[in-house]
Order: structure tokens, then C-alpha cells, then sequence
């Protein structure tokens, strides 16, 4: 009898049964693999959102740039105060792609460091 078997008695995710210290390995590196690969997924979809939410933010300043422009031009009051309450629901709208940016930027990194 040999004293040392050529299976090692390891579950390794496959249940109680032993299998061999290489075929763990497999497994283990199967299982890196997949992990950065959602990683790298995720990456790319928070890369996406951070750039379609930072589009969002030049819309609404470049509609509170003409607004304003609108505000000098304009001779009535009442168009004036249309024009600002205009402006100040812009400003309340970009405070939120500005916060999700901000949630985005903790989320950057990539599985390479695995």
C-alpha cells in the first residue's frame, strides 16, 4: 500500500467525494475566470451609465446657458420669472446624474487586480 494515495481527499465544491488536487485547481481557475468576467461586465456597464448620465448633465447646462441668454433678452416680467422658475427646475434636475456619477466613481476598477 502506498503511503501516500494519488487522490487527496479534498471536497472542492463537488461534495464529499475526493478528488485530485488538480482537478480542484481547474475548478479554481474556472471559477477566477467567470468572476472577472462579470466584473469586467459590470466595468463596462457602469463605464456606459457614467458616460450617458455626464451626456445628461451638458443637456441640462446647455438649456440653462440658452435660458439664460432668453432671461436678458427678455422684457416682461412674468417671462422673466417663467424663465427662472425654468432654470431652477433644471438645476434640481442635474443634482441627480451628478450624484450618480459621483456613486459611479467608487464603483471604477476592473478584475485585473485579482
Amino acid at each position: 500500500m502506498d503511503r501516500f494515495p494519488r487522490r487527496v481527499p479534498l471536497s472542492c465544491a463537488t461534495g464529499t467525494k475526493p478528488v485530485s488536487a488538480a482537478a480542484c485547481t481547474r475548478s479554481f481557475r474556472s471559477g477566477e475566470a467567470m468572476l472577472r468576467d462579470a466584473w469586467d461586465m459590470r466595468f463596462a456597464i457602469t463605464h456606459n451609465e457614467k458616460d450617458e448620465l455626464q451626456k445628461q448633465l451638458k443637456a441640462a447646462e446647455q438649456q440653462i446657458k440658452n435660458l439664460l441668454d432668453r432671461v436678458v433678452d427678455a422684457t416682461s416680467a412674468s417671462v422673466v420669472r417663467a424663465y427662472e422658475a425654468r432654470i431652477e427646475k433644471l438645476e434640481r434636475q442635474k443634482l441627480v446624474p451628478i450624484k450618480r456619477v459621483e456613486k459611479n466613481r467608487a464603483a471604477d476598477g476592473t478584475a485585473a487586480g485579482l
